[in-house]
């Protein structure tokens, strides 16, 4: 072993690796970002195809069906919202529909499809990220409508 060979690191390695730590991380922050908001937008895009599932099944069954943001999913009611419970592919015993992103649903009011398609009141569903605090609507017109307000 060398006596005179230095050990540990110079100040210009450290700062080195210190500004390409800070490179890194800057870099990485966006895709972060990105992944919550495309995952929430995938969870708008699932919960307006489960509310096209309740308008057709209202025509089909030529009924009123009621949409119940529930927590994590939602629950059709058949026959209004004091009807019974819609069980169908795709539903818990107790006829939830979650949502495979995790999300929160908060809704106003529930939104009711009328046996021609339409919705009688129209609303809105908001969509919640727990960890970043986003959100996104999945607003339903009185036409029947269904858009994701982005």
């Amino acid at each position: 072993m060398d006596a005179h060979r230095p050990r540990g690191f110079t100040t210009a390695e450290l700062l080195v690796v210190v500004i390409v730590l800070g490179v890194l991380l800057a870099a990485a922050t966006p895709l972060v970002h990105g992944w919550r908001t495309a995952s929430l937008a995938a969870a708008a895009e699932e919960l307006k195809a489960l509310l096209n599932r309740a308008r057709a099944l209202a025509v089909a069954e030529n009924t009123s069906v009621c949409v119940a943001g529930a927590g994590a999913g939602i629950r059709l009611v058949v026959g209004g919202c004091s009807g019974a419970v819609w069980t169908g592919p795709g539903t818990s015993h107790d006829g939830l529909i979650e949502l495979t992103s995790a999300v929160q649903i908060a809704a106003a009011s529930p939104v009711v499809f009328t046996y021609l398609g339409a919705a009688a009141p129209a609303g809105s569903y908001t969509l919640e990220e727990p960890r970043g605090g986003a959100s996104i609507r999945v607003v339903v017109s009185a036409s029947g409508r269904i858009a994701v307000a982005r």
